[in-house]
């Protein structure tokens, strides 16, 4: 193909996947946007470049949990679009938009690569771009580690393609630094070496045809991915100390986790297949039994993807590598062979945004599959393209319907509740953003049906206590705070809000307290010093009062309630001798 053709077709591709997502420049930060993001002043502020990029990715100065997970290229992105932005969300998504055209363009560029025809490659990258699976990951700002890792996955397989017509030793370094930017962004990047391999084994380019010996024509086509996983794993783990963290799913035991996951599985391919039903919450129950029929459909589809991989080997072998490469991806969510991250409450790690590495090879597959059956009769000729068509657009009405939820805490919530009305977090979470919008009566209402569905609900009392505050009943309030905090003693918040309330209660010692237990929850709370000096200042220790103010704004320099008791108070100590 032409190279002028193939930029027309790069960036055709590109505006209608990036355009898709137009509507989501103006939606905000929503669910772990606010506390990875928004309240994050790690982010915003480029003296602490080095720990970000060398900690934990959810180190977070709100809260002091971590996961175990080492992604400093979504991180970097992150500060740069914060600072780009003026801290506003729209350069973030206008940011997700681009990568996502990026990753469609670079897709239909890769089908080309490995044979398939314009008119395929084009139907492959438009499929991919339109699928509403891909949502979660392009519309959420929180999703761009499976954003960048997709793209650099693509980016590397194009690469390695490439390497393997013309045999350039640049090229193929080149495609193993893509698969170091993939792991530096998300660890799902580790199929890239084995997606290599069988290409190299089943689609082998012209330079490498030249060496009779198909295992040592992927070893060779493997090695600059060896390489950049074991840079990887040094720097993560060898330098870094940074290991996984095992979930509370984990705590079921791996075998467990293995039955459930082929329940997971059979989920995954539903919402790939038939994507009427999405949410954030997953519909994955944990199994214990394999004879249990989720599990057992699961293991059916599983075994008969991989018998038609195999079966079309000969006849079309792009389908083929797709298809294997389709189920090879799923390897590192399965929550068995490596610790995966869930939530509270949650039974197994399951994710819309899971899917989008792995359904870069589903394109590929249908888009050759469908073109090999457009070439088997007139009639299919002319039904295939229209059929591909209808579907393309169909999804991409969906993506832009499903799209619309992610618009604001309460749209999201509001969906995830209606979906999953039993969840107790999906409740919870719904009335935190009523009770943001003003709507206190509904959100007490969500507050209370959380509680009901789950007693222990740290989110639950710590946002009915809020409301319970506002309304003047501190008694009711400190002990929901209370309750937070048993089921969760590093709730900073919590500890920081039950010091307000014993403040306003008349009990300056209690307070004192609870702020600094707040305080030392985060290792440094700027709020929270800011609240220890406010009580000094109302116990007559005014002059105490000023190295917490200047602790807080050594923390968090953009604190103003620092900054103006801190002038205050010099204010009120320079005063005080002349007045007496």
């Amino acid at each position: 193909m032409p190279t002028v053709r193939r930029l027309r077709l790069f960036a055709l591709v590109f505006v209608l996947a990036a355009a898709l997502y137009a509507p989501s420049v103006s939606y905000g930060f929503v669910w772990d946007d606010i506390s990875l993001i928004r309240e994050n002043r790690f982010l915003h502020d480029f003296t602490t470049l080095r720990e970000n990029l060398t900690g934990d990715f959810f180190r977070r100065s709100h809260d002091p949990a971590s996961i175990g997970h080492w992604r400093p290229l979504p991180t970097l992105t992150y500060m740069f679009d914060w600072r780009a932005g003026h801290g506003e969300p729209h350069a973030f998504h206008v940011h997700n938009a681009i990568l996502h055209g990026l990753a469609a363009a670079l897709l239909a560029m890769l089908a080309l690569e490995l044979g398939l025809s314009a008119p395929a490659a084009s139907g492959a990258a438009l499929l991919f771009a339109s699928h509403p699976v891909h949502v979660e990951a392009v519309a959420w700002i929180s999703g761009r580690p499976d954003l960048l890792c997709g793209l650099f996955v693509i980016a590397a397989l194009l690469l390695d393609a490439r390497a393997a017509k013309s045999g350039g030793r640049a090229l193929a370094i080149a495609s193993g630094c893509a698969t170091l930017a993939g792991l530096l962004s998300k660890e799902m990047a580790v199929i890239v070496p084995a997606a290599v391999a069988l290409r190299a084994l089943m689609l082998p380019g012209r330079a490498e045809e030249k060496d009779p010996s198909p295992a040592r024509r992927a070893a060779r086509a493997v090695l600059p991915h060896g390489v950049a996983i074991a840079v990887y794993l040094t720097a993560r783990f060898g330098v870094l100390g940074i290991l996984p963290r095992g979930s509370a799913a984990a705590a079921a035991g791996h075998a467990a986790l293995f039955v459930t996951w082929w329940s997971a599985f059979l989920e995954y391919a539903r919402v790939v297949a038939w994507p009427g039903r999405l949410g954030i919450i997953p519909r994955v129950g944990l199994e214990t039994s394999v004879l249990a029929l989720r599990p057992v459909l699961g293991i059916a589809l599983f075994a008969a993807t991989g018998a038609i991989a195999w079966r079309v080997r000969r006849v079309a072998p792009p389908a083929s590598w797709g298809l294997a490469c389709a189920l090879l991806a799923l390897a590192p969510v399965t929550g068995f062979l490596v610790a995966v991250r869930t939530a509270p409450g949650i039974a197994f790690p399951w994710a819309e945004r899971f899917l989008f590495v792995p359904s870069i090879f589903l394109a590929i597959a249908a888009a050759d599959l469908a073109a090999r059956a457009a070439r088997q009769s007139r009639a299919l000729g002319k039904a295939v393209p229209v059929a591909a068509a209808a579907a393309i657009v169909a999804l991409g009405a969906r993506t832009l319907a499903r799209e619309s939820v992610w618009a604001d805490q309460q749209t999201l919530f509001a969906d995830a509740v209606a979906g999953a009305p039993e969840d107790s977090g999906a409740q919870a979470s719904l009335g935190a953003a009523l009770a943001d919008a003003g709507d206190a009566r509904d959100a007490e209402e969500h507050d209370l049906r959380a509680l009901a569905l789950e007693p222990a609900n740290t989110l639950a009392h710590f946002n009915y206590g809020n409301l319970l505050r506002r309304r003047g009943d501190l008694e009711a309030a400190e002990a929901h705070y209370r309750a937070a905090i048993a089921g969760r003693p590093d709730f900073a918040q919590a500890w920081l809000n039950l010091g307000l309330v014993q403040f306003d209660r008349g009990r300056s010692d209690d307070a004192m307290a609870s702020f600094q237990a707040a305080d030392r929850a985060l290792g440094g709370y700027p709020e929270a010093k800011v609240d220890i000096a406010t009580l000094l200042r109302a116990t007559g220790r005014a002059a105490e009062s000023i190295p917490f103010y200047e602790e807080a704004l050594r923390l968090d320099p953009t604190l103003s309630a620092a900054r103006r008791g801190l002038e205050s108070v010099r204010e009120q100590l320079r005063s005080e001798p002349s007045s007496r």
